[in-house]
């Protein structure tokens, strides 16, 4: 079975911990990581909040 959103909390809390984090960073394919994360929403739209409220809690509105 998937992990459920509950389940990847802990995760997400060290992922979005990081103080290196560019999730306007285009990746390997020319996207943002926060595109990305966008492309992947259907099962992951509180990866999506997530990084959207990182951004503007860091004066960086996504894109």
């Amino acid at each position: 079975m998937p992990p459920t959103a509950e389940d990847l909390v802990p995760i997400y809390d060290v992922f979005f911990a990081r103080p290196d984090l560019d999730l306007l960073r285009p990746g390997l394919d020319g996207r943002q990581v926060l595109e990305n994360f966008r492309l992947w929403a259907d099962g992951r739209a509180d990866l999506v909040a997530r990084a959207e409220a990182y951004l503007a809690g860091r004066g960086a509105p996504g894109r």
